[in-house]
């Protein structure tokens, strides 16, 4: 006996659609928006679910409410008109997310934020020394090509006879391992000019800098009413290694902050460790120099470091 196939076609009734935008609407998720712009989308459309990934912003016309869509698997490439439920939701996605700003509170020597795009980038870090470096660079600033141990030992002692910049420059660019006066680089062997590298290095980093705002202040009395829709990108001090050079860190109250500032943005932390409501979103190998409890019998110095994000429930 041949067995009967039901070939009908499965589809949403009106009552079940309306049934799915409702429970997406009163979703109670910082996504609520955006799967509401996908299904209305795909609803007016008639879209496969491979054919929603290849719409860009470019498709979509918000003047006439027009969104040129592509199609696969032989169909033809066609401009629908959207109603006008459907073009509020997608115009509200679009204007909520179209992400303007990118902040990293704990900017450090800007070795990520001088490789982002965005329309503004803003860096702090509560190093006002560190700072007035970062923003003397960004004015297109030319360092010493020669600086004595002397000259490094005096103003490491008389930091208030110089300007915040040059205390910067000398205490991190001049120093062993980047930590703030941890010790005059200097190469015994006699193969390296360290005071013409840190002038090299600056000079190429300085055009990529130059739109950069940088603040000095401490991350917990930034007005965090005005952080919508930011990437904010957080590198504290790792946690069990080198000391903070301001004193202790308060890594409980860290993580705090970044729930809470996840409400309305994107953030993200790189860190070896983080706690449980966390994700893991990205990790690699590394070797670091800096960790004071390393494992003795970990001579290649290897750690894992992560990119976490916070586990919105």
């Amino acid at each position: 006996m041949v067995k009967k196939t039901d070939n009908q076609i499965k589809y949403l009734t009106q009552q079940e659609t309306k049934n799915l935008f409702n429970a997406i609407s009163s979703s109670n998720s910082i996504h609520t928006i955006r799967n509401l712009a996908l299904f209305r989308v795909a609803y007016r459309c008639g879209l496969r679910a491979s054919e929603i990934s290849l719409i860009k912003l470019q498709d979509y016309n918000s003047v006439k409410g027009e969104l040129y869509c592509k199609r696969l698997k032989g169909s033809c490439n066609n401009t629908i008109r959207l109603d006008c439920k459907t073009k509020a939701i997608l115009d509200k996605y679009i204007n909520e997310n179209n992400i303007h700003i990118y902040f990293e509170p704990f900017v450090g020597g800007a070795n990520m934020i001088d490789k982002i795009k965005c329309d503004r980038r803003i860096g702090n870090d509560i190093n006002e020394y560190l700072i007035a470096l970062l923003n003397k660079m960004s004015e297109g600033w030319q360092p010493p090509v020669v600086f004595t141990e002397k000259q490094y030992k005096d103003i490491k002692k008389n930091k208030s006879n110089y300007p915040n910049y040059l205390v910067g420059y000398v205490g991190f660019q001049l120093s062993f391992g980047g930590k703030f006066f941890g010790g005059y680089r200097r190469d015994h062997i006699g193969k390296r000019n360290y005071i013409m590298e840190a002038y090299k290095n600056t000079i190429e980093q300085e055009s990529k800098i130059k739109d950069v705002k940088f603040i000095c202040d401490d991350y917990l009395t930034l007005n965090e009413t005005k952080m919508k829709n930011w990437v904010i990108y957080c590198d504290p001090p790792y946690q069990n290694t080198t000391k903070y050079s301001t004193g202790g860190f308060e890594y409980d109250v860290f993580w705090q902050w970044v729930r809470d500032t996840s409400k309305n943005n994107f953030v993200f932390v790189s860190e070896y460790n983080a706690p449980k409501d966390f994700k893991c979103i990205w990790s690699k190998e590394c070797k670091t120099l800096l960790d004071s409890n390393k494992d003795t019998d970990d001579k290649n110095n290897i750690r894992i470091e992560k990119l976490f994000t916070y586990a919105i429930k």
